[in-house]
């Protein structure tokens, strides 16, 4: 029964993560993600990754692994958006653009609803 319950309460806190990433994925709107969180979440979920090698607890290494994994993904996008962000004014203005063509395409497609 232990196990089982590991992989379910793995699979649900783990699944949890899911909708954010695809949503952050999707939008690559990562700025409500502070740099501090995203590393010290990261460093936990190693710590109990290690943890759970220690204890030879499967349960718990397969789901911090794939948490470890979505959290890879946000901060993909994240380090890509900042840098794009800081790179210069050429860089704000064409994100600026990219935002309006994406609101006046949006806007477009629930016209056409």
């Amino acid at each position: 029964m232990g196990p089982i319950l590991g992989l379910l309460a793995g699979l649900l806190t783990t699944g949890a993560w899911l909708p954010q990433v695809l949503k952050t994925l999707r939008t690559r709107e990562t700025g409500d993600f502070a740099w501090a969180y995203l590393l010290t979440f990261g460093s936990g979920l190693v710590c109990w990754n290690i943890y759970g090698v220690i204890q030879g607890d499967l349960p718990l290494i397969l789901a911090n692994a794939v948490s470890l994994l979505l959290l890879a993904a946000i901060i993909a996008v994240k380090f890509r958006h900042d840098n794009w962000r800081w790179r210069g004014k050429n860089s704000v203005t064409k994100h600026s653009e990219i935002s309006r063509h994406r609101e006046a395409r949006q806007s477009a497609h629930s016209v056409h609803r």
